[in-house]
């Protein structure tokens, strides 16, 4: 399995200068969230065709075996807005806050 590795110079802590052929990296990078795109146009198609074909059935056959079963599933969920404004202190008091980043690439 080939592995990366670069050096990179650091600028500041928001800057960083990159070196080491990370531009192949980046291009790879923005070619399989492409790619990951398409891919996921495609299984929508092929969902919406068996779907389609299936009309109101739950259990779809080919040659006798089960090949597609389409379960029911329920979420539960919290109306936030309504939360907030019909109990504005239980809404403050299970407010969360996550943080993370984001990669975005050009």
């Amino acid at each position: 399995m080939p592995t990366i590795a670069n050096t990179v110079t650091i600028v500041s802590t928001e800057e960083v200068a990159l070196l080491d052929g990370l531009e192949d990296t980046i291009k790879s990078f923005n070619d399989a969230k492409k790619m990951i795109k398409h891919f996921e146009g495609l299984k929508e198609a092929a969902e919406k065709k068996i779907r389609s074909t299936m009309g109101t059935a739950l259990v779809g056959m080919i040659d006798g075996a089960e090949r597609v079963v389409i379960s029911e599933r329920t979420r539960s969920g919290i109306d936030r807005e309504a939360l907030k404004e019909v109990f504005p202190e239980a809404y403050e008091l299970t407010l969360t806050e996550t943080k993370y980043t984001v990669l975005t690439t050009k």
